[in-house]
């Protein structure tokens, strides 16, 4: 049987795989500065299993707007 954090991913988990679909090679400090925070925020909220604050998830939020502006019309990726 398979504990609960073994069935469930968490916010964290999902947010980065879903960052990770629009940005193939994304790496945690990459992930970081999306966030617009130093190298190794996302590394540190994540092994002390913090919460993101809404001001750093409205951060990544524009960040995405705006690189779905920057994409060609019809983009995949978009």
């Amino acid at each position: 049987m398979q504990g609960r954090g073994e069935m469930f991913q968490t916010f964290e988990q999902e947010l980065y795989d879903a960052v990770g679909r629009a940005f193939p090679g994304l790496t945690v400090r990459s992930m970081s500065r999306l966030l617009g925070k130093s190298s190794g925020y996302w590394s540190s909220m994540t092994s002390q299993k913090l919460p993101l604050p809404t001001d750093t998830l409205m951060h990544l939020a524009d960040v995405m707007e705006c690189q779905k502006i920057l994409l060609p019309l019809g983009s995949r990726r978009a």
